[in-house]
């Protein structure tokens, strides 16, 4: 789910930091973003200049009103904004809270509401290239720890900014809810999963062949997926994976 976290504090404050303490401030806000983004859960935002540069419209019976300053005289004014991405209402709370500006003054988390499209604009998009490329699709299989599921997610989440920016036009990763066992094979079997473990089935869907062999070893080569950054949860050694050309994509 989408959220917005709206950054409020008391301009009087900032106003009274000094030259360095204002530069440390930003600093952290920036090295914030980048981790947030690296986890995958920062999808946009930006500061404010201050109130003092605000301008607010109104209509009222087709005239338009215009007037200088806020909307509102407020304790603490509207400074900036972050969109992120996250699963529960408790996970956006918990990263708000990592947002520097938070010591100052508050962050107002909502979720964001989402205007209804004759069509989805992912599928728009899927759609468009296919009909220009043959989409390409990498396929996964993997046995995970359980109790590590966590920390899988922050760790394809990562995984996914990267690929995406190397080309990929979607990553899916999906965890095990009704996989059978098998008598001749299975993906338990096929992956070796043990009792504590459990499934993924991923996906990344590229353009084509083409976007997809000159993406992928940048994408292994980036520093941001090194096992000293971002280790892998499970035994890679029991994951297996292949590419597939699309042949149906209804």
């Amino acid at each position: 789910m989408k959220y917005v976290a709206l950054v409020y504090y008391q301009e009087q404050i900032i106003n009274a930091m000094s030259e360095q303490a204002w530069h440390d401030l930003n600093q952290e806000c920036i090295a914030g973003v980048e981790r947030l983004s690296a986890s995958g859960h920062y999808l946009g935002g930006q500061p404010l200049q201050p109130t003092e540069t605000a301008t607010t419209v109104r209509v009222r019976d087709g005239e338009t009103l215009i007037s200088d300053g806020p909307f509102a005289e407020t304790k603490e004014q509207l400074a900036g904004f972050y969109l992120l991405e996250a699963h529960d209402l408790n996970e956006a709370l918990q990263l708000a809270s990592r947002i520097p500006p938070a010591r100052l003054g508050s962050i107002e988390v909502r979720p964001v509401r989402e205007l209804p499209l004759k069509q989805n604009p992912k599928r728009i998009w899927r759609t468009a290239m296919s009909k220009l490329t043959h989409p390409y699709v990498d396929g996964f299989v993997a046995a995970v720890p359980t109790a590590n599921k966590a920390e899988f997610i922050e760790h394809a989440r990562a995984a996914a900014v990267v690929f995406k920016e190397h080309g990929a036009l979607r990553v899916v990763e999906c965890w095990g809810d009704d996989v059978p066992e098998g008598e001749v094979t299975s993906f338990t079997m096929a992956v070796k999963r043990k009792d504590d473990e459990s499934i993924i089935f991923s996906w990344i869907e590229w353009p084509s062949r083409a976007v997809r062999d000159e993406g992928m070893p940048k994408v292994m080569e980036d520093p941001r997926l090194q096992m000293d950054v971002n280790p892998m949860p499970f035994d890679g050694k029991r994951l297996i994976f292949g590419g597939f050309e699309s042949i149906i994509d209804e």
